[in-house]
């Protein structure tokens, strides 16, 4: 049997198998943020796919952190009923539904979200969206802080009345919680900078407030474990903050790794073809033998043919297929990614990172 078609839990919630879909923008939501006959038609589409779990794309819990055009809305009650609709559909299906809760931080412009963009601290953010502009963020205050950690509650008690089943918190790949996870985004001198545990306070207060103002819904926690670039996140902290959110509550762990920073591009957030299979596998399998709760891996998962040599515990894996599944979501898809044992992954060991 292939275990990667057999049922799953993360928390409470069984998932009919251990196959994931990851969040990716389709700018299918209307001007204003609201779901569309596009948007439910895009996702269940994966849905006959036989997909597992769907991660409906990125949504800021707050305006100002909208980071792209048409992004899908969580920051406001209004946006409840589409999202209902949406979830009442994957639910119809057979899938089950998380959305993921991300702010643009410094990653976005004034023409995209309506106000001035913040951030953990004030420096130049190239913000590519249509066209490539580079903006200068103000400088988060405390209150801007405890704001945004609110807002992010808020966002989880809509996701849960909307009929999502999970939330998602997304700590990765050059957004909010990632610039201040990195030293050189987050040049802070207060309680949340400069030592790592100062700049992974805010993700673990998210965390903590999400869990509070959901309890019995399980969050999923994605980070990036490594940024790919000198002055970015390294793997070994990357490791530890995934670790603390373990320690948290995080219900499942969502390992990835790049930054829009990362050298020699940005692209290696979301590997291309150039890029080995299974691009990010061994660093869930490192973090795996820590933790005792589901870790998903992700990057360069798709390939029905490619066997790979690693040593997961299967019954607490569950694979994002990312892109793949934006090009083909027929059945086929999900019955043969697979994982063996005999072929080898490029993420570095311990010892490498």
């Amino acid at each position: 049997m292939n275990i990667l078609l057999t049922p799953a839990r993360i928390g409470s919630v069984e998932i009919r198998n251990r196959i994931v879909m990851p969040p990716m923008t389709t700018r299918l939501a209307d001007d204003e943020g609201f779901v569309t006959d596009d948007s439910v038609n895009y996702y269940m589409a994966r849905v006959r796919g036989g997909v597992g779990l769907i991660t409906v794309e990125m949504a800021s819990p707050t305006r100002v952190g909208r980071h792209r055009f048409r992004e899908l809305g969580i920051y406001d009650d209004r946006f409840i009923p589409g999202l209902l609709k949406l979830t009442r559909e994957i639910h119809a299906g057979g899938a089950k539904c998380s959305i993921q809760l991300g702010h643009g931080g410094g990653h976005t412009r004034f023409d995209i979200c309506g106000e001035t963009p913040v951030a953990p601290s004030a420096i130049p953010h190239p913000v590519f969206e249509v066209t490539n502009q580079t903006i200068v963020p103000r400088a988060m205050s405390p209150l801007d802080i405890r704001q945004t950690i609110d807002a992010y509650a808020a966002a989880a008690v809509r996701a849960r009345k909307a009929g999502f089943d999970v939330v998602e918190i997304h700590a990765a790949h050059g957004y909010l919680i990632s610039q201040f996870l990195n030293s050189f985004e987050n040049r802070r001198a207060d309680e949340y900078g400069v030592p790592l545990e100062h700049r992974a306070r805010m993700v673990l207060e998210v965390l903590r407030a999400v869990k509070a103002a959901v309890p019995g819904m399980p969050v999923i926690f994605r980070i990036s474990v490594d940024d790919y670039f000198p002055e970015g996140l390294q793997y070994a902290e990357g490791k530890q903050v995934a670790l603390w959110a373990a320690e948290a509550g995080a219900d499942a762990l969502h390992i990835a790794a790049g930054h829009y920073r990362s050298l020699p591009s940005g692209a290696r957030m979301i590997p291309p073809m150039e890029y080995p299979d299974a691009t990010f596998l061994t660093y869930a399998d490192l973090i795996k033998r820590e933790v005792n709760m589901p870790v998903i891996a992700v990057g360069r998962l798709g390939d029905a043919g490619v066997e790979r040599n690693i040593s997961l515990k299967l019954t607490q894996i569950g694979l994002d297929v990312d892109r793949a599944i934006a090009i083909d979501n027929t059945p086929t898809l999900i019955v043969v990614v697979q994982l063996s044992v005999t072929a080898t992954t490029s993420a570095p060991t311990d010892a490498q990172a």
